[in-house]
């Protein structure tokens, strides 16, 4: 007889797809030909959710692992998983490790921002400017739309941005590794007996 077992964790591929969108669309921003149809802006795009879907899924593997560790065995996945907010299931998983949050500040400040950003593009919600009397055609809408630029994902993909967003999903692995002695990984395991 034999028995079968394995786990499933993504984390690395979604880390590495957005690894290789932000080297993809740093090379289509540089080639001249591809610049006039801005191919680039989609890759950062991309680049920029999947490295904050890269924190969310280590994060989850992570909370997975806990409590068959050592030291964390009373880590409480079940509501982990059933807290839907990412701030208190963050919270949750990095005290249960020993890291402080602060979210004013440093590492988990950007990726408070990032999750702000990821909100606008995954729940964008549109606006309305009422008729608005204008002198200058060309100055006056950019003005007229300036109170609503928050709204609006696009402003924030920048190649920079999506090499913050990718260092920080990179950085917050790192501190989280680090302090929990955990990196699962996909794994699959045959015994005989």
């Amino acid at each position: 007889m034999h028995t079968y077992s394995a786990e499933n964790h993504d984390w690395d591929l979604v880390l590495s797809f957005a690894h290789e969108l932000l080297m993809l669309g740093q090379m289509l921003e540089e080639t001249k030909f591809q610049k006039s149809s801005k191919n680039y802006f989609s890759c950062y795009t991309g680049s920029m959710i999947l490295s904050f879907s890269a924190i969310e899924s280590f994060s989850a593997s992570v909370a997975f692992s806990l409590p068959e560790a050592d030291g964390t065995s009373e880590f409480d996945f079940e509501n982990y998983r059933s807290t839907y907010e990412f701030v208190p299931r963050i919270n949750m998983l990095c005290g249960s490790i020993g890291i402080d949050v602060d979210w004013s500040q440093g590492l988990f400040h950007k990726i408070k921002r990032m999750q702000k950003w990821r909100n606008l593009v995954s729940h964008s919600k549109p606006y309305r400017i009422d008729p608005t009397i204008i002198r200058n055609t060309t100055s006056d809408p950019s003005r007229v739309h300036r109170k609503e630029f928050s709204k609006q994902f696009s402003r924030e993909v920048t190649r920079d941005n999506a090499k913050l967003y990718y260092s920080t999903a990179f950085d917050y692995i790192d501190i989280v590794k680090e302090n929990s002695g955990l990196d699962p990984r996909t794994h699959v395991s045959y015994t005989i007996g």
